[in-house]
This record gives C-alpha cells, sequence and structure tokens, in this order.
C-alpha cells in the first residue's frame, strides 16, 4: 500500500536519487522553505514533489515517480499533497515549470502563463532562472482552483 506523507530527513537522499533518474534538474532543491512529499512503500520511496514557497506563492518542482509504479495515481496524489498544503499556508498560487507534463498539468486545472509573466520572487528562483531551459512550460495554479482542487 501506497503512503503519502511529509519526506523524512533520512528520505532525502533516495528523494535527490529519484530525482536525478528522471532527469529533472536539482539547482537549488531544498535551498528555500520547501516542504517534500514522498509516495512511500513500506520504507521505500517511489515517488516525490516538492512545494518550494516564495513570497506569497510557491513553486511546485521535483514531481517524479518511479517507473515502475508510474501509472498508478501517484504523481497525482503527490500533487495533490502540495497544492493541499499551498492552500493550508494561504499561497496565492502554484506555479511550475514542465517540459513532459503539460498535458496532466492542464487536466488538473493549471493555466499556461508567459514564462517573464510570474511573480518576481518565482521568477527569481533556482528552478526558474537557471534550472529549466527556455524549452520548459510555465503553467500556473490560482488560488482558487486550489480551494477547488
Amino acid at each position: 500500500m501506497i503512503a503519502i506523507e511529509s519526506a523524512r530527513p533520512s528520505d532525502l537522499p533516495a528523494v535527490r536519487d529519484l530525482i536525478e533518474s528522471v532527469g529533472l534538474p536539482l539547482d537549488g532543491f531544498g535551498e528555500v522553505p520547501t516542504e517534500v512529499f514522498v509516495a512511500r512503500e513500506g520504507e521505500s520511496v517511489v515517488g516525490t514533489a516538492s512545494l518550494e514557497t516564495h513570497g506569497g506563492d510557491g513553486l511546485l518542482r521535483s514531481v517524479a515517480v518511479d517507473e515502475l509504479w508510474r501509472g498508478d495515481g501517484i504523481g497525482d496524489a503527490l500533487v495533490r499533497a502540495a497544492e493541499v498544503q499551498a492552500h493550508r499556508i494561504g499561497l496565492a498560487a502554484v506555479y511550475l515549470l514542465t517540459d513532459t507534463a503539460g498535458e496532466f498539468f492542464a487536466g488538473r486545472g493549471y493555466l499556461v502563463i508567459d514564462r517573464d509573466a510570474g511573480p518576481v520572487p518565482i521568477m527569481a528562483s533556482i528552478e526558474w532562472s537557471v534550472a529549466c531551459g527556455e524549452t520548459a512550460i510555465p503553467m500556473m495554479l490560482p488560488a482558487a482552483a486550489i480551494a477547488n482542487s
């Protein structure tokens, strides 16, 4: 049975390994206030998602599911956990960049935006300004959608 929960400090090496294994950037990971969620099968980390806080907004990053566990709704559950946290702490919106999961996030209500249309603290993040290339699609989920998701 898969459990979705906040990561323990002892999970962070496995989280980093998983993020790297799916080709996502680790630049700046954990350098700002971040809530890391994991999908756990027993003691094994099989999925992860992180929510960074930048000013009054969130940056969803590092959503990764082990290849053997894809297609079971784990990614959706991890993103939902991050969105619930964003709502709980009163963030105005959640932003992200993606090269591969645009349709997935659009299906969750995320809207494509111009890369230079995000809030200044989000655009100044390492993820937004350095780690993700120009081909990454910028998206956002407004607070009203977070509350209703």
